[in-house]
């Protein structure tokens, strides 16, 4: 792959990294290498009997939230193993069977782990 292609695509995957990293900071903790969604606390200075609708506000904030820390965690992972594989110097080889994964899908996606023709083979 040209030199200046892969700076580029690393380019891209840094600032991702960093939009990632940021997303995820206002809606969890680190816990070291994983992150973990934070409980949301909407209770206020409330009626009685209002205390229900908060707890299930909450709960339900939080399912949402974990849908989509695991999401964007997920992704971060994707982000951090592409720039793992450039520093490596492995990147833009399919990990099935060892081609060179088409520069245009690259552009697209540079987290792409398989060419084209693996990815419809073994439909994933």
């Amino acid at each position: 792959m040209e030199k200046e292609l892969l700076e580029k695509i690393k380019k891209q995957l840094l600032e991702e990294e960093r939009s990632l990293v940021s997303q995820l900071s206002k809606i969890a903790k680190r816990e070291g290498q994983d992150w973990e969604p934070k409980y949301p606390e909407f209770r206020e200075e409330s009626s009685p009997g209002s205390w229900k609708d908060e707890i299930s506000d909450e709960v339900e904030e939080f399912s949402h939230l974990v849908s989509i820390e695991k999401a964007l965690e997920e992704k971060l992972k994707k982000v951090k193993k592409a720039l793992k594989k450039i520093e490596e110097g492995n990147f833009g080889n399919c990990e099935l069977c060892q081609k060179e994964i088409e520069r245009e899908r690259l552009k697209v996606n540079p987290t792409a782990e398989t060419c084209i023709t693996c990815l419809k083979k073994y439909e994933l």
